[in-house]
Formats: structure tokens, C-alpha cells, sequence
């Protein structure tokens, strides 16, 4: 029964997405922007990206990455809202220094 006893309806309910500081959302997936200093880079190492939901992940970054270059991470994107796989997050390198 529908409120002061009418019939049932439909409810509509309108979400907004407020801006991230810092993760852009392209669908269900995500996307960061880490600087490291280039000659951490160099010969490959281990980062902390940030991720949304978790907090953080160690990823390894190789020793061939350039400048912009994106690093895809699966399943660490947003859920989506009828399934249990998530997006993915893509992590744009940037080499300072």
C-alpha cells in the first residue's frame, strides 16, 4: 500500500558522484596518478598506489616504465552494482627527476 493508503508506485531515487580528489572514474573503472622518482624507478621497484577501497597495494613497477605510461590492475576498480567482479584501477606513472 502506497502512503495515505494509495496504491503502490515506483520510487526514483537520483544519485550524485561528487569529484574525487584524487581518483577519476571511467565507468567501473579507476584512475590514480603516482609521481616516483626516477631513479627509484630505474632498475624496477616495489610502490604503494593508493587504491580506493583498499587503502593501498604494493605493486611492482618495472624497470622499463616511462613517463605516463599506465599500469592496469585488475579488480581493483569500483564494484559494480548487480555483480561481485570490480573494474579495474589504471595507475598513469608519472618519473620525477
Amino acid at each position: 500500500m502506497g502512503p495515505g493508503g494509495g496504491p503502490p508506485a515506483d520510487l526514483y531515487v537520483e544519485v550524485a558522484q561528487r569529484a574525487h580528489p584524487r581518483f577519476t572514474r571511467d565507468g567501473d573503472d579507476l584512475h590514480v596518478h603516482v609521481l616516483l622518482p626516477q631513479e627509484q624507478v630505474a632498475g624496477g621497484t616495489t610502490a604503494l598506489v593508493p587504491t580506493l577501497i583498499d587503502g593501498g597495494k604494493h605493486v611492482r613497477i618495472p624497470a622499463a616504465v616511462r613517463d605516463g605510461q599506465a599500469l592496469r590492475l585488475r579488480g581493483l576498480g569500483m564494484p559494480p552494482v548487480k555483480e561481485d567482479i570490480r573494474g579495474d584501477l589504471l595507475v598513469r606513472v608519472g618519473l620525477d627527476g
